[in-house]
């Protein structure tokens, strides 16, 4: 997948535009973050889904957390587990390459 804005050759603003990404969703009220969420359009696709699944399992749920400005995306990472065993940890941002890791 490639977005026209960026240069590949120059992650360093691809970075840049993560962190400011990141910031944007720190939101101060309810009312900013459920304006926030109802416009989402990842959000809107997931719950279309869920009303399709009916006579499926299917539990929403929407974790709400304190806002940690210290917390790095390079640092994010999505684990996979089967049959209930971790079986294998990825980078969340899998775009582009962080030195730090």
């Amino acid at each position: 997948m490639e977005f026209a804005i960026f240069n590949w050759k120059y992650p360093f603003y691809f970075i840049v535009f993560i962190n400011i990404s990141i910031q944007a969703l720190n939101v101060k009220t309810a009312k900013d973050a459920m304006r926030m969420l109802s416009g989402s359009e990842r959000i809107y696709v997931d719950l279309i889904a869920s009303t399709d699944a009916r006579e499926l399992a299917w539990d929403q749920k929407v974790i709400v957390r304190h806002w940690e400005p210290k917390l790095k995306h390079d640092l994010e990472f999505r684990g996979f587990f089967n049959h209930g065993k971790f079986c294998a940890l990825t980078q969340y941002n899998h775009f582009t390459y962080f030195k730090s890791m």
